[in-house]
């Protein structure tokens, strides 16, 4: 009977090993599998920012808007394909459509103003954000 429980002892204890590290090697492919995918958006979101940058600097480029804020910090939601600021080479648009009953010089509730761009500068901030690490 002592040589039984003896075996049963053993057996279990190899076995929680086996399994542990079992686990252990698919925690490390967990990690590696999720740096990996943090890279990967990394590098996507770098070659986002150069598109952007390269848009900016050849001056070719739609900003859309979905909200529009007031001077004392007020703000209305507005449908973003009816409100933007569009850039094309020298030539700028801006557009503002507030949804309401009443339709604005442009016909769809709202103002449309276009001309030549001038005095254009670019800045970039410096700061970098860095994102926090889950642990």
């Amino acid at each position: 009977m002592k040589k039984v429980v003896l075996l049963l002892l053993i057996v279990l204890a190899f076995s929680s090993c086996a399994t542990t590290a079992e686990q252990q090697k698919q925690r490390e492919a967990q990690k590696a599998a999720r740096e990996a995918q943090q890279a990967a958006d990394e590098a996507e979101e770098m070659a986002l920012f150069e598109q952007g940058v390269q848009a900016l600097k050849d001056r070719d480029f739609v900003l859309e808007a979905d909200r529009v804020e007031f001077k004392r910090g007020s703000f209305v939601y507005v449908t973003p394909s009816t409100n933007f600021v569009s850039m094309k080479g020298d030539r700028a648009t801006i557009q503002l459509a507030f949804n309401g009953p009443y339709s604005g010089p442009n016909g769809i509730g709202g103002i449309t103003v276009e001309g030549s761009a001038s005095n254009v500068e670019m800045k970039t901030d410096k700061k970098k954000k860095k994102k926090k690490k889950k642990k």
